[in-house]
């Protein structure tokens, strides 16, 4: 069961609905956000 983790895009511009979207569905929470070259925009999440 995953508590927590990230989400690694590989994008360097994303629309947040669809984050929003994915994050009701599996009911977690982004605690923070950063990039790198090599991921792109990486998400933070919390099982809520």
């Amino acid at each position: 069961m995953l508590s927590e983790g990230q989400i690694k895009t590989n994008q360097h511009t994303i629309e947040f609905a669809v984050i929003e979207q994915i994050s009701q569905k599996f009911n977690f929470k982004i605690t923070n956000i950063s990039y790198t070259d090599y991921y792109g925009i990486i998400f933070g999440i919390e099982k809520i």
